[in-house]
């Protein structure tokens, strides 16, 4: 994207990153997403009882962590696990 600065017509280019062109995040809901999470243990749980996709919940919650630069959950990958079970 290039935009027109000033008067003389000079020229700047501009960086658009993914974080500019999507839209933000409601906090509100990302809240409300973490706090059910938390409560009931599952992502799939919260995301059932607000009628929201799953995906949603993580992508929430992914975004909170990144906003805080803080990890708010152990992620655990059950396919690496030689037992399969938390």
């Amino acid at each position: 994207m290039t935009l027109r600065l000033g008067r003389n017509g000079s020229k700047c280019k501009m960086i658009v990153t993914d974080r500019d062109i999507l839209p933000a995040m409601d906090y509100f809901a990302a809240m409300q997403s973490f706090v059910r999470s938390v409560e009931l243990g599952s992502f799939s749980k919260a995301a059932a009882e607000a009628g929201i996709k799953v995906s949603t919940v993580s992508r929430y919650i992914t975004s909170l962590e990144e906003d805080l630069g803080a990890a708010l959950f152990n992620r655990f990958d059950a396919s690496k696990s030689s037992h399969g079970s938390r």
